[in-house]
């Protein structure tokens, strides 16, 4: 088969929309199939089958470009396609819609990032927010009705979706690819000059709706060391503010190839987001055995499995946060290997096997 993912967003961004895309694209054309990428134009050369929509800078994002669709630009440098697979609200739904119903054509659109949630970067004042909210609420109805298939990543993102856009809309995990991230040895934190008998961390964008603060907080209480790693937003005011703490150390931004040694290197991973519509790094750390504390917050009640692969808080509860890591120390060996089987069931494979499966049944 021949298909074009459409995307809203691409290297060299760092996200888990842009690494499931990359997972998807190699497992799918392993099989044999044509994969061609149509996202807005930045600081990415195209490779083979890769092709560039004009841009405009992001107001919501740094270092974001939002796409422009222009069809017949597209058109010309597309072959005969089987399907259109759409991953993001704006350009690409536009285009999903376009050639879709030009070319009688199936249409996926998978849903990976709830865009009123950031609303707030464009504008502080709520009235705006809300107005904007409307606006934005009946664009997603109407793209997401249009479509042949709607899935999400996650059972939680699913029924939320659902019930807002009041179309069918399916899970479909982003899966994680359970080769590249398997347990190392390693001595990464040697490397960094960091020893301590207990080693738990985060890694992800540093910003507010990430809420790493838990962890700040929790250090006062931790007997061992916390491990940063990540960049955004509010590195630098995080680093200026909390790097002086003798438990925390902010290592900044790693290297792809890294971050198996750092999920290795952890005895636990936590994640203290309320926004995550699966949470991918918790299944990359899943995948290298490592057991997650997370938010009992929106995806991440699906994701991490309690009791099997770690335990959840609620987000700002430093008590319950501090009760779940002394259970999940005291249980290391257990959760270590729950966390592994549960990556192993979100297997980038598997997911792909399904949307195989869907695009051939549409088809």
């Amino acid at each position: 088969m021949r298909i074009a993912f459409l995307t809203d967003t691409y290297f060299p961004q760092i996200n888990g929309v842009n690494y499931a895309l990359k997972n998807w694209r190699e497992e799918l054309e392993s099989r044999g199939h044509e994969v061609y990428v149509v996202y807005p134009k930045n600081d990415h050369n195209p490779g083979k089958r890769e092709i560039e929509l004009p841009s405009v800078k992001s107001r919501l994002v740094d270092g974001y470009r939002v796409g422009v669709p222009t069809f017949s630009s597209v058109e010309e440098k597309l072959p005969d396609l089987d399907a259109v697979h759409s991953h993001g609200q704006f350009a690409a739904a536009v285009l999903g819609l376009y050639f879709s119903r030009k070319n009688d054509l199936p249409h996926i659109a998978s849903h990976h990032t709830p865009g009123e949630h950031y609303l707030d970067y464009l504008t502080k004042r709520e009235r705006v927010q809300r107005g904007l909210e409307k606006v934005y609420t009946r664009w997603e109805k109407y793209i997401y009705r249009k479509a042949d298939k709607v899935t999400a990543p996650s059972e939680y993102e699913r029924k939320r979706l659902q019930s807002k856009v009041n179309t069918e809309v399916e899970t479909l995990s982003n899966g994680v690819d359970t080769d590249f991230f398997e347990e190392k040895e390693t001595d990464f934190l040697e490397e960094r000059g960091i020893e301590a008998e207990k080693v738990v961390g985060y890694c992800g964008r540093l910003c507010k709706k990430k809420n790493i603060e838990d962890l700040i907080i929790y250090a006062e209480r931790f007997d061992g060391e916390i491990v940063v790693a990540g960049g955004g937003f509010k590195e630098d005011y995080y680093r200026n503010k909390f790097e002086k703490k003798e438990n925390i150390t902010f290592i900044g931004r790693l290297d792809r190839d890294e971050m198996p040694k750092f999920y290795s290197s952890l005895d636990l991973f936590i994640t203290p987001s309320t926004v995550e519509t699966q949470g991918l790094t918790v299944l990359e750390a899943n995948s290298c055995s490592t057991p997650v504390i997370g938010a009992n917050s929106r995806a991440l009640k699906d994701t991490i499995e309690e009791g099997r692969s770690g335990y959840r808080y609620r987000q700002g509860d430093i008590d319950k946060l501090d009760k779940r890591v002394q259970k999940a120390f005291k249980r290391l060996k257990r959760l270590e290997k729950g966390a592994k089987d549960v990556a192993g069931e979100h297997s980038v494979e598997k997911t792909v096997e399904k949307l195989t499966c869907r695009y051939r049944k549409l088809g």
